[in-house]
């Protein structure tokens, strides 16, 4: 262990980087690399300024450098590298394949790997489709 408390060779705070204690609300494990953070009441103040008025907002459950991980895993382009994955469908939950033939058509338009299944996909769709079609209806009639 270092003397900020994270293991050797781990990521956390670094010595340098740790915040004054006063500014420190909680120090949390993370859930995803099991080292120690801290939030701080800056982060609270950031939070609350993302949160819709009167919801409320949870401390985050992972560190920092986790966190930036997910968004970049979650942001990155899709590469055509003939490889295929099983993705969990972030409407309902089931794993669907993801395969090469997928990941050369989001490759070549430069797309980034889908969160839904296909049949989650096209029901999104049209829902978007029919609130379109209501709203322009709306405007029409007026």
């Amino acid at each position: 262990m270092t003397d900020d408390g994270c293991a050797a060779g781990g990521h956390g705070m670094a010595t340098g980087a740790r915040p004054p204690l006063s500014d420190v609300m909680d120090t949390r494990i993370c859930a995803d690399c099991g080292q120690p953070f801290a939030v701080t009441e800056d982060d609270v103040a950031r939070l609350e300024q993302l949160t819709v008025e009167g919801a409320p907002f949870r401390l985050p459950k992972r560190c920092p450098e986790c966190r930036e991980a997910r968004r970049q895993a979650r942001y990155d382009v899709v590469k055509d590298d003939g490889t295929h994955e099983h993705l969990e469908c972030a409407t309902c939950g089931r794993t669907w394949f993801f395969g090469d033939r997928d990941r050369a058509y989001y490759a070549s338009r430069g797309w980034t790997r889908p969160r839904r299944c296909k049949a989650c996909r096209d029901a999104r769709r049209q829902s978007h489709v029919r609130s379109r079609d209501l709203t322009m209806a709306d405007t029409c009639s007026s």
